[in-house]
């Protein structure tokens, strides 16, 4: 599949990230991997509220990082490294100090 226009070869901390599933799509931004190297996402309407949930890579159709005026903007390369976490309130933690 080809990127799209401000695609990521893979997820960068903050990113926006889209999912296909069954019936449409969703979307979330990238805030860290579990120990399974699943994409910890924080979205909306993921059971019914806003949370941050697992999801597997094999579901993600596009990373998507933010343009300025149709620029191109590139995330900074710590934001490629991973913190490794759970969902819950550790995670929510360590989305302070980053990724």
């Amino acid at each position: 599949m080809p990127l799209p226009v401000n695609g990521l070869p893979k997820p960068a901390y903050g990113c926006l990230v889209v999912f296909t599933r069954q019936g449409g799509g969703h979307v979330g931004f990238v805030v860290g991997k579990d120990k399974a190297g699943n994409l910890l996402v924080l979205g909306g309407n993921q059971g019914n509220r806003v949370s941050i949930a697992a999801f597997p890579t094999s579901r993600v159709a596009a990373y998507v990082w933010p343009s300025v005026g149709g620029a191109p903007l590139d995330p900074t390369p710590e934001r490629y490294n991973p913190a490794i976490g759970r969902c819950g309130n550790e995670q929510e933690r360590g989305m302070k100090k980053g990724f």
